[in-house]
């Protein structure tokens, strides 16, 4: 009994810590444009760039002839992966003039691939006329997303107008709490009609609090192991993978820091059952080798498995491996309580 906890950890690290490292947080960044002409706004066209390791993700399950585009019928798989999510307004919140946007569809759908990242492109009909002005609101509900691991942002630097000078554009980001407590970036993009023959149209935002140093440093290193990657699939030098294996390896000492990866799970463990330095170190070490095992193995033969035998997605997969996790932990929490329970039992003095 005493190994239980040890094989459980190693169990839960086994099942879920690959998916979670491969997938880990999606961040998916928007960029806006809107039509506007006869002083009506017509549409607005939204981007979604995915990040470059779900980029990968997405060419590698999607993209079967390996071409490094998307086909007609690569792009419609995709669309019907992504169409469930129409039963949450695909985690968005987009208001125009007050009355909310409903997104049962995307339409003019498309998915490219350039410069190692793969986006989302579609369309919003719009027809509201520019007298005095179009409020457009959008926000994304990080509360219900945080259930997949998908966060969208917006990119403020690229809100447009379809044809220039058609409109003045002034784009306001802002924050946004809601009822369970997260705060999400929202934007409200007004559009009014042409300034006089010849001013132009200028976008202006605000200024957004700058991410922390933590995050920062992530971001960066992140974008120097996709700029590396990029090199390397075009030119190959012993410089350039010496240097992809080195800040693979930081990144990885910094993710490791971060939440998760059982640091609680055996942090509580040995201070219910009481152990050795030593005995804390090879546990950490045994933990960090199944990790990275089940990262380059399992993922490998999940995925072989469900997309071709049982033809589902990864993303599909990552939803049955969560779950088992979630399994190995209430278990594990439930024998550590019943364990503290007979110890204090055992421990109560005799009744007199």
């Amino acid at each position: 009994m005493q190994r239980i906890i040890p094989l459980l950890l190693l169990l839960q690290v086994w099942l879920y810590g690959c998916l979670s490292c491969l997938n880990g947080v999606v961040y998916v960044t928007t960029q806006l444009s809107f039509h506007v002409e006869e002083e009506r706004l017509r549409k607005i066209g939204v981007s979604w760039y995915l990040d470059p390791t779900f980029s990968q993700i997405v060419l590698g399950d999607y993209d079967k002839n390996r071409n490094r585009q998307f086909d007609p019928p690569e792009v419609a798989a995709v669309y019907d992966n992504l169409l469930p999510m129409h039963e949450v307004n695909f985690f968005t919140d987009f208001r125009l003039n007050g009355a909310p946007i409903p997104l049962k569809a995307l339409e003019n759908f498309d998915v490219r691939f350039d410069k190692g990242l793969v986006s989302y492109h579609f369309e919003i009909p719009a027809e509201a006329p520019l007298a005095p002005s179009v409020l457009f609101d959008g926000g994304y509900r990080d509360s219900e997303a945080r259930v997949t691991s998908l966060f969208y942002r917006f990119d403020t630097a690229h809100v447009s107008l379809d044809a220039n000078g058609s409109a003045r554009i002034s784009v306001t980001p802002r924050e946004h709490t809601d009822r369970d407590g997260w705060i999400t970036q929202r934007l409200e993009v007004t559009l009014e009609p042409p300034a006089a023959k010849g001013a132009g149209s200028a976008v202006k935002a605000e200024p957004v609090e700058a991410p922390g140093f933590f995050s920062r440093s992530m971001k960066e290193m992140v974008d120097a192991l996709h700029g590396y990657l990029v090199a390397i699939q075009e030119r190959p030098t012993p410089g350039a993978v010496a240097m992809l294996l080195l800040l693979s390896l930081l990144y990885g000492m910094l993710h490791a820091a971060g939440p998760g990866h059982g640091k609680m799970l055996v942090a509580s463990y040995f201070t219910a059952r009481g152990r050795s330095y030593a005995r804390a170190v090879s546990m950490g070490l045994m933990i960090a080798a199944v990790h990275v095992f089940s990262a380059l193995l399992l993922t490998m033969g999940i995925y072989y498995l469900m997309e071709r035998v049982f033809s589902r997605t990864l993303q599909e997969a990552t939803a049955y491996i969560t779950a088992g996790s979630g399994v190995v932990i209430i278990a594990i929490a439930l024998y550590l309580f019943r364990q503290k329970w007979r110890h204090y039992r055992r421990s109560e003095p005799p009744a007199v």
